[in-house]
């Protein structure tokens, strides 16, 4: 929903990377809620009805079948589900995955007057993950959490700002397989939910900065396929230099931090924001060598 405040100011910046207790009690309650209107009966069906030959009929929601799947899928997670107390980030995305694969909206219901409840009859898969989606994705947009439901169920990061238009459409069309590989996983892993799985994001764009630097002959000879690489991006000398210098000072970026290599005296990164700002500005050399020399798109 649309709210008065995102109307008049805008949609709410969403740069937090940790479940709030607000939004964690609304997930909580999103999912209290389609216990209770059978959002998940079709996976997790009650059959109580004991009526002679109506006792197969679906009549509900089996809460205590959801909870024994989810405390098996999710040991992590405490149970039962406390509004008052916050899981891991992670743990918490991964409830709501849980609840995206067995979301199902009951589309049609049979009153059985004698016993005053109902039989459901059908039930449909995407409206019912459609309608958990909207929900899931309006808590967090509303707490301003760096995090989206996608159709497909996974929760993925935001990309920043900076990166949101290129990075999620480039495509990798270097000869290199391996290469390719390299930045495909560089680019997943960037929107991944966890703090550790972004920051492996690193490692795989600085094997691919390497790489690439071997694209142009002679491939065998790094210190000589560089130049010749800088040498197609640009005939301007002055272009040259300044790429030359910025591609020598990601190098010594990625060989003094923790990234790369795992020496004693490297120092790790903190923050989501020092992440960003360095596979911004390594993705963006990497981008403009690809584009220039015919090898991205």
């Amino acid at each position: 929903m649309n709210y008065l405040g995102a109307r008049e100011n805008g949609p709410p910046v969403r740069d937090r990377e940790q479940i709030t207790p607000a939004a964690w009690q609304g997930i909580v309650g999103a999912i209290e809620s389609a216990l209770r209107t059978g959002l998940f009966m079709a996976d997790f069906p009650d059959r109580s009805c004991v009526d002679d030959g109506m006792n197969e009929a679906i009549t509900g929601c089996n809460a205590r079948q959801f909870y024994l799947r989810l405390a098996g899928d999710h040991p992590h997670i405490p149970l039962p589900l406390n509004p008052d107390i916050v899981p891991e980030t992670v743990a918490s995305l991964e409830l709501v995955e849980f609840c995206f694969r067995h979301a199902s909206l009951p589309t049609r219901a049979e009153l059985h007057r004698h016993f005053a409840h109902s039989h459901y009859m059908n039930f449909s898969r995407e409206r019912g993950q459609e309608q958990l989606v909207e929900e899931i994705n309006s808590i967090l947009i509303r707490n301003h959490l760096a995090f989206e439901l996608q159709p497909n169920g996974e929760v993925r990061r935001l990309i920043p700002l900076v990166l949101r238009d290129v990075l999620p459409t480039a495509h990798f069309d270097s000869e290199d397989a391996d290469l390719n590989r390299l930045l495909e996983s560089a680019r997943n892993r960037f929107s991944a939910p966890d703090f550790r799985t972004r920051y492996d994001s690193l490692n795989d764009l600085f094997h691919a900065f390497e790489r690439i630097k071997t694209l142009e002959p002679p491939r065998e000879d790094k210190r000589r396929s560089s130049p010749a690489l800088i040498a197609r991006v640009s005939p301007e000398p002055q272009v040259q230099e300044m790429l030359d210098a910025e591609m020598r000072k990601l190098e010594e970026f990625g060989n003094g931090f923790f990234i790369r290599h795992a020496n004693a005296d490297q120092v790790s990164l903190q923050t989501s924001e020092e992440i960003d700002y360095l596979f911004h500005r390594l993705f963006a050399v990497i981008w403009l060598l690809l584009r220039k020399t015919g090898r991205g798109r």
